[in-house]
């Protein structure tokens, strides 16, 4: 077992002699946990050492039960929490940025929102049209003056029954950001032809969830905003 797990028995044993935790002893323990920059099997070792702590405090088969069961519930918490975050990066000219586009887009189950300066690369809009008629719900913000550029697919998309908000003023709506399910894509590459085959772009793909919820703030706000 590690120094910072043993370090942190011996906080939690001391707290133990008064079977009570003061305000000190908890930022001790929360400043320990800290430094000791534990994983979650890490964490799960240290509860079990907890639970073996509590358990020499009483003879009760009934106290030590309860006891156990909390372990395994907090157990099965520590462990649904761990979730794999990662974040990948895409540029252009080249296939890349628009492959990751159109992959994401073919892997949404649950929902799909996009908000995008324009669209008139027809593999997005025939990918966003495929998912749209499998009934995963569909939303676009764009700009209302890049919506009747030449090639600009967003009226053709709309009149097939996807719902589109352009935004009303003389000012641009020029994020270029998607959430697919639980998935953020954003970047400085817009949805056409020219930023695959011409320009220099990018594209960062993440599940962090911070980012994930504050995009998905923003789509909402704006969504609310562009009635």
């Amino acid at each position: 077992m590690s120094d910072s797990i043993d370090s942190l028995i011996d906080i939690l044993r001391d707290s133990l002699m008064d079977v009570s935790m003061t305000r000190a002893e908890k930022r001790s323990l929360r400043e320990a946990l800290s430094s000791a920059s534990l994983n979650t099997n890490d964490r799960i070792k240290l509860m079990s050492e907890v639970k073996g702590l509590a358990h020499g405090q009483t003879d009760s088969a009934e106290v030590k039960n309860l006891i156990s069961w909390m372990y395994g519930a907090f157990q099965t918490i520590a462990k649904d929490n761990e979730r794999k975050v990662w974040n990948s990066a895409f540029f252009s000219p080249g296939e890349e940025c628009r492959d990751k586009i159109v992959n994401s887009l073919k892997s949404a189950t649950h929902n799909i929102d996009i908000c995008v300066f324009t669209i008139s690369d027809d593999r997005i809009s025939e990918t966003i049209m495929e998912r749209h008629n499998l009934r995963v719900p569909v939303r676009i913000i764009s700009d209302n003056d890049k919506a009747f550029d030449r090639g600009s697919d967003l009226f053709e998309l709309r009149e097939k029954g996807i719902e589109i908000r352009f935004d009303p003023g003389p000012v641009h709506m020029h994020h270029k950001f998607a959430l697919m399910d639980d998935v953020l894509i954003t970047g400085s590459y817009n949805w056409t032809r020219s930023a695959a085959h011409k320009n220099y772009e990018n594209i960062v793909v993440s599940n962090e969830s911070g980012l994930v919820k504050e995009f998905a703030k923003e789509f909402d706000r704006l969504w609310l905003k562009f009635r």
